[in-house]
């Protein structure tokens, strides 16, 4: 419970932040800022409105390359999951039949060709060698 409270606190001083000055004043704060940051809200699982409102915040600055195309994959397949229930990427991981594999992907992404096209334009490597990065048992 300590756990929960500290991630809901850890959550809304974040929504504050980005309520006030916005992820582009975070960027600007610096790279390991923002990394930070990120991290923080790609770990706020139990406030899926305060992701999609950084995502939100993100997605043009990612397409201008002031935002890193991996870590908003990254969080756009944490808010797809918690909004529509599917993800894009396969980034999100979870044990199927003692393996791990990407949890709920949309009708395409079940083609490893297209997932791994969608994966290399966002600069993540192949869903198969992501996967060697984990045990082979779950």
């Amino acid at each position: 419970m300590a756990m929960f409270n500290t991630d809901w606190d850890n959550s809304q001083w974040v929504r504050g932040i980005l309520k006030t000055h916005g992820w582009t004043r975070i960027v600007k704060a610096g790279k390991k800022s923002s990394r930070m940051m990120w991290l923080l809200i790609q770990h706020a699982d139990n406030d899926p409105a305060l992701q999609v409102m950084a995502l939100r915040q993100i997605e043009p600055l990612m397409k201008t390359g002031q935002f890193d195309k991996a870590d908003y994959a990254l969080l756009t397949d944490r808010v797809s999951l918690a909004t529509v229930g599917t993800q894009y990427y396969g980034s999100q991981l979870s044990c199927q039949h003692n393996h791990y594999a990407p949890f709920s992907l949309d009708a395409k992404g079940s083609d490893p060709k297209v997932l791994d096209a969608r994966r290399a334009s966002m600069g993540l490597m192949s869903e198969a060698k992501y996967l060697t990065y984990l045990p082979p048992h779950c």
